[in-house]
């Protein structure tokens, strides 16, 4: 079972950062794969032009991947470096291989700013199949939560929940997940799933120093 977090308060085995659930536990933990094939099944009825059309756009959304370089969203949260950094968290790592992840940009900022660690920022929002299939499937990978234990401050973020940062971030898909630097800087995204092999790319593109 994965660790799920609340601002500020753990809870034995699971991480919840405001309504969003890393690895799902209770409600959660039904599985997203039925929910996946009943949409599948649904296109079906379509006739075949439509269908071939619905299929297109289905798939491409865990095909999408965008460039390495994010250069207007790098911009606006290198712009955060001037403000003032909010009170952290109190709890930052829980263990070696339990990530602690932050439902707040500032908290996790300050995390990363003081501990030296990337910044992994994911983007969500309610009713997201494909941010559910990753919360399910590729944070609660085993490969994936050890190296954001001990590499990387995460971050989960919702437009109910952090309406003022998202306001300034162009995120037109979700998921969208972000890599940045400690002093604020995007270095790298991507748009839509990501399975746990791809998102270890991301990762790998995250300077080996401080910065």
């Amino acid at each position: 079972m994965c660790l799920c977090l609340t601002r500020g308060n753990l809870m034995a085995q699971s991480v919840v950062a405001g309504s969003n659930r890393i690895c799902g536990t209770g409600d959660d933990r039904q599985s997203v794969s039925p929910r996946i094939g009943r949409c599948v099944s649904f296109l079906f009825r379509f006739s075949y032009g439509w269908r071939m059309a619905a299929m297109t756009a289905f798939i491409g959304l865990f095909s999408s991947t965008a460039s390495a370089e994010m250069p207007i969203i790098g911009k606006v949260v290198s712009s955060l470096s001037a403000s003032k950094v909010a009170r952290p968290s109190a709890t930052e790592l829980v263990s070696a291989d339990t990530p602690m992840w932050h439902d707040d940009f500032d908290s996790g900022w300050a995390a990363a700013r003081r501990s030296g660690r990337p910044m992994l920022i994911f983007i969500t929002s309610e009713d997201c199949r494909f941010c559910d299939a990753m919360k399910q499937n590729t944070f609660c990978d085993a490969s994936i939560r050890s190296r954001l234990a001990n590499g990387f401050v995460p971050i989960i973020l919702r437009p109910d929940t952090n309406p003022n940062i998202l306001a300034r971030i162009p995120v037109t898909t979700y998921p969208t997940t972000l890599l940045a630097v400690p002093r604020g800087k995007v270095i790298a995204h991507r748009v839509g799933y990501q399975p746990p092999d791809r998102l270890h790319e991301l990762l790998g593109l995250a300077p080996s120093s401080p910065n």
